[in-house]
């Protein structure tokens, strides 16, 4: 009957043995699954390699002024969800509100007023 020791030795080489196999396997699962996902990407335009993402578009490039709108176009935008917020109001003296939080009022002036104390 072979030692405990042998045993011991035995048993921990086989568990060494399961440990490395279970690696490989898993490698490989992520080997093919990156594989996938680059094919898939491909499909749709996007390509990495070298440590470089490149996409293709179908579009030509925004001109100047497209940009200059689609910026006015987003700050308009910001500006009204704020408004509705209640957190400032756009315009001069006429759109201050009573109690304003910043305590200071600026006759004729349009800008943004503080109409209500931020957390």
């Amino acid at each position: 009957m072979p030692s405990s020791d042998v045993l011991t030795s035995a048993g921990l080489l086989v568990l060494l043995v399961v440990v490395v196999y279970a690696a490989v396997l898993i490698q490989r699962k992520l080997t093919s699954a990156e594989a996938s996902a680059s094919k898939s990407l491909q499909a749709h335009g996007v390509t990495y390699s070298e440590g470089k993402l490149s996409v293709k578009t179908d579009r030509a490039p925004l001109s100047r002024e497209q940009q200059i709108a689609a910026g006015k176009d987003a700050i308009a935008g910001v500006a009204k969800r704020v408004e509705e917020r209640g957190g400032y109001s756009a315009g001069g003296a006429a759109s201050v509100v009573e109690g304003v939080s910043s305590g200071y009022e600026s006759p004729g002036k349009a800008g943004f007023r503080r109409t209500k104390k931020l957390d």
